[in-house]
């Protein structure tokens, strides 16, 4: 294997569908884009540094829309919303900034919803609290087309369409959003929320337009599973729609079986200390039934319920090598992504100046070097 390391910390990373994309974030504002086709030849792509405010969470989601494109949207810690996207079938993919969403509260959790919703763009599920008063909402975010050139740093209602809903208008501290996924194996298009309290439900997803919920009355939950012991910091559907994954910072991760009609827990085991934070993080394998969780000063943990009799499966043959750059050949590479000379904030191309346009295509040596030089 080979080692990669970043002078920030890192805060979210997810994959493409086969594992071979891996898009990082950190605390100092970057999106790494990994490749690793196999570990013994994983380096770094691409970096963009999207703002000073450090990238609070990374999402991503598979668009076919003839070409294999991964769609990106990363939380930033000052409550924008970038879109990315990513060609995975070019010879040497790159992150491609689209702009930022900010839709007016302070975000706790983002994912995409897996559901068709008015039309085939991608669409980010965004949960946390109102500005305008502080309730707790979900809204519902159509990610720039595919085909979408950015021109401005924000975009627009008209690009990215927002619908909203009010979850709870009670502003106690119980019930603030603390987690989000998609429920979208449900007829009704529900999501499914995680409270401070420890309390998980489901509701119909967005349907009212406009980023506001002020007006609106608070949503009825379609059904309410068994709470956990304290906040619930992430819930996610397995990939066969089969088990719903909560971790909370009780420290514990729990499976709710979904297909039988019985929403008791069948797993709740404590992986992580409740003494320094719980559960951060939480990822299961496609059929539900390995876990990946971090938290604390824990590290990554692969576990599984030892009534399963469930093992990761062995490594496979690795796939033909991608070239290493000459920069990154050594065992262990550093990223000094800190580095603001080495990676400047990003800013949008115009592109009616023919000038700008040609040095967004012909990459500039000088600030090569100096990336290359920093990598070293």
């Amino acid at each position: 294997f080979r080692m990669l390391s970043f002078t920030s910390a890192l805060t979210s990373l997810a994959a493409d569908p086969e594992g071979h994309l891996l898009v990082v974030g950190s605390d100092a504002g970057c999106l790494h884009l990994v490749r690793a086709p196999g570990w013994r030849h994983a380096f770094v792509a691409d970096t963009i540094r999207l703002s000073d405010a450090g990238v609070a969470r990374v999402a991503v989601t598979f668009h076919d829309a003839g070409v294999g494109v991964l769609v990106v949207a990363a939380l930033l810690f000052n409550n924008k919303i970038a879109f990315l996207r990513v060609h995975i079938e070019a010879e040497d993919p790159k992150l491609d900034m689209l702009g930022f969403v900010d839709v007016g509260g302070a975000i706790e959790d983002i994912c995409f919803h897996r559901a068709e919703f008015e039309g085939d763009d991608a669409k980010l599920l965004a949960a946390g609290a109102a500005d305008a008063d502080g309730t707790s909402c979900v809204w519902l975010i159509a990610a720039p087309p595919i085909e979408y050139e950015a021109a401005v740093a924000e975009l627009s209602r008209e690009t990215c369409p927002v619908w909203s809903m009010k979850v709870d208008g009670s502003k106690k501290p119980e019930n603030r959003i603390s987690a989000v996924t998609s429920f979208s194996h449900d007829p009704r298009e529900a999501v499914v929320v995680g409270f401070a309290g420890g309390a998980l439900k489901s509701f119909p997803a967005p349907t009212s337009f406009g980023a506001s919920a002020a007006k609106q009355a608070p949503a009825e939950a379609i059904e309410a599973f068994p709470p956990q012991g304290q906040l619930i910091t992430r819930v996610v559907l397995s990939e066969d729609g089969r088990f719903l994954v909560s971790a909370s910072m009780d420290g514990s991760v729990r499976r709710i079986p979904i297909e039988e009609g019985t929403k008791v827990p069948i797993s709740h085991k404590l992986v992580h200390n409740p003494y320094n934070g719980g559960v951060a993080q939480v990822a299961v394998d496609p059929s539900g039934l390995l876990f990946l969780s971090t938290g604390g000063s824990d590290g990554a943990v692969v576990w599984s319920d030892p009534r399963d009799a469930v093992r990761p499966p062995a490594p496979g043959p690795e796939e033909d090598a991608v070239e290493v750059p000459g920069d990154q050949e050594e065992l262990a590479t550093s990223v000094d992504d800190k580095d603001t000379a080495a990676f400047p904030l990003w800013a949008p191309v115009d592109l009616a100046d023919p000038d700008a346009r040609a040095g967004e295509e012909n990459d500039d040596p000088q600030l090569n070097a100096i990336a290359m030089a920093q990598r070293r």
